[in-house]
């Protein structure tokens, strides 16, 4: 198999050179910061926190350092309206040689993750979301991340589990990276604290999650997280080196283990038991639907694989499997075709 490579997009470079940007007027940026954190992408990825972010403000206009914002380049790359956002993220990238120049920083790991999702957003550059998540991932474990946090009440501004929600990000950006290129995964799973998060509820108090919406913005980001969980055991389980190789039996037992442990993920969430009754959340269910028929197909299309059915491709129990990939993928496009890409698109992940 030849190597994938991604089309680069062109940089745009002006007269001046290496001219940069202006940064937006602190009120818009205020009222834009306001608008996502109340937005359904805020709340299916909380990758602000607001208490941290006054320091990375203050950095970045007042030149004001702080522990939280201790470095100028790493609070400096973010971006305006959407309609700039290109521009902006640009600017930002070219800023990413000096963040690496700094000390490992919370503004450093917030700043690449969010330069992920406009990549992904925006532009569709897999190459360079593939390198700012790489490089996001490892800012992620020096900062420990990737363990819960012990000492939450000796954490005022809530920085440890900011930094824990930015790894659950990452984690799930790269769950679905690897599931939709092939590639292998940055974030291993075995080197990873795995418990569950708890979020701030609007009066700062420390709730659990439960499986459904009682607390609506906390668990669609649980949602979200547990689907990442079942998209690693995924790709782990059916498109890994190792899993390649299975024999046709454990093949189809690791099919079988991995559609029930979909349909779990699946019987928690309320669109898919007709609990979802806030219609704001219309296009959080257009997701989660979307990833779930995109799960079964990535399961079952795996059966194509065993001997039987390349002999002779009828085989009762393969050709089943092929028949839910089928199905499955038919439900995407439908469910893509049936969108409003003004309202629901910009969700797909």
């Amino acid at each position: 198999m030849s190597p994938i490579t991604w089309p680069r997009i062109a940089k745009k470079r002006t007269a001046e050179g290496d001219r940069r940007l202006s940064l937006p007027d602190k009120s818009l940026l205020l009222e834009q910061i306001e608008a996502f954190q109340g937005s359904i992408c805020g709340q299916i990825l909380p990758i602000i926190n607001r208490a941290c972010f006054e320091y990375t403000i203050r950095a970045a206009y007042e030149k004001e350092l702080s522990d939280i914002s201790p470095r100028l380049s790493s609070a400096r790359p973010h971006f305006d309206k959407i309609v700039t956002a290109d521009e902006y993220a640009r600017e930002a990238q070219d800023l990413l040689p000096e963040l690496l120049n700094e000390s490992v920083t919370l503004d450093g790991l917030q700043a690449l993750t969010m330069l992920c999702l406009c990549c992904q957003a925006t532009s569709g550059d897999m190459l360079s979301i593939e390198l700012m998540l790489s490089t996001a991932t490892r800012f992620v474990f020096h900062l420990k991340g990737n363990v819960y946090p012990e000492d939450i009440e000796g954490d005022p501004l809530g920085a440890k589990l900011h930094v824990r929600n930015l790894f659950w990000i990452c984690f799930t950006l790269d769950k679905m990276f690897s599931l939709r290129t092939g590639l292998q995964p940055f974030v291993d799973v075995t080197n990873c604290d795995l418990t569950l998060p708890r979020m701030q509820s609007v009066n700062g108090q420390l709730e659990s999650l439960r499986p459904f919406y009682h607390q609506q913005n906390h668990t669609m980001f649980l949602t979200l997280i547990r689907l990442s969980l079942v998209q690693s055991k995924i790709y782990h389980g059916l498109y890994s080196f190792s899993a390649q190789r299975q024999s046709d039996a454990d093949l189809l037992a690791t099919i079988r283990s991995l559609d029930i442990a979909l349909d779990e993920w699946r019987s928690s969430v309320p669109t898919f038991s007709g609990l979802s009754i806030h219609s704001e959340n219309r296009m959080a269910d257009f997701l989660f639907e979307m990833q779930y028929h995109y799960c079964m197909a990535a399961i079952h299309q795996t059966s194509s694989r065993c001997t039987a059915w390349v002999r002779n491709q009828d085989t009762r129990a393969a050709g089943s499997s092929l028949a839910l990939s089928v199905g499955a993928s038919r439900s995407v496009l439908r469910k893509f075709l049936e969108s409003d890409p003004q309202r629901e698109g910009q969700f797909l992940l």
